[in-house]
């Protein structure tokens, strides 16, 4: 999703806005049972949060050194559903993340 974005922005004439970086894939810092992605766009950061109970966590966009928030769960049923549940949701944090690295 984050090249495709980036592929976007560069189309359109907004490179600026490619400055989104994904870190690796990592154990979650909180549960042995999770796994977590870094974003981060200068000082914000966004954190994908992956659970074993078939639940996505979006946690900010925050500045790095604060609190870790907002944090939205969403729960599937089924792993089929998780990339329809995911769209939407994960393009908000992102455009969240973008707005709030921008805004002075």
């Amino acid at each position: 999703m984050i090249a495709t974005f980036a592929a976007a922005v560069r189309e359109e004439g907004a490179p600026h806005l490619d400055l989104l970086r994904l870190d690796p894939v990592e154990p979650d810092d909180k549960s042995i049972r999770a796994f977590q992605i870094r974003i981060h766009r200068g000082r914000f950061r966004a954190l994908v949060i992956v659970k074993d109970r078939a639940e996505v966590m979006l946690v900010g966009p925050f500045r790095q050194g604060s609190s870790e928030e907002p944090c939205r769960a969403i729960r599937t049923s089924e792993v089929a559903d998780l990339d329809r549940s995911l769209d939407e949701p994960l393009e908000g944090l992102l455009a969240d993340l973008i707005e709030a690295s921008c805004a002075k």
